[in-house]
């Protein structure tokens, strides 16, 4: 692979580590549960984009527009796991 495209792999895998640090951070989420994002493996990745309802477009690339649809659906799902009283 020559230096170049390394460099683009590393900024990029740097940048979404970042993004899920924010959302450890916002969620939460104790360290001992995101040592994971070190290795970026695949299926640690889809966990925890699962789990906090995550889009995807957001985590690969920083899509702000589709993380504001993404803000937008949250308070909804809260009310429908909310259930009835």
């Amino acid at each position: 692979m020559n230096p170049k495209a390394k460099e683009e792999r590393r900024a990029f895998n740097e940048a979404m580590r970042a993004r899920m640090k924010l959302v450890a951070a916002e969620c939460n989420v104790p360290d001992d549960q995101m040592k994971w994002i070190g290795r970026l493996r695949h299926d640690d990745l889809v966990t925890f984009v699962h789990k906090h309802n995550l889009s995807w477009a957001w985590v690969f690339c920083g899509d702000l527009n589709d993380g504001l649809r993404m803000a937008k659906r949250r308070p909804q799902l809260h009310v429908i796991q909310g259930g009835l009283r």
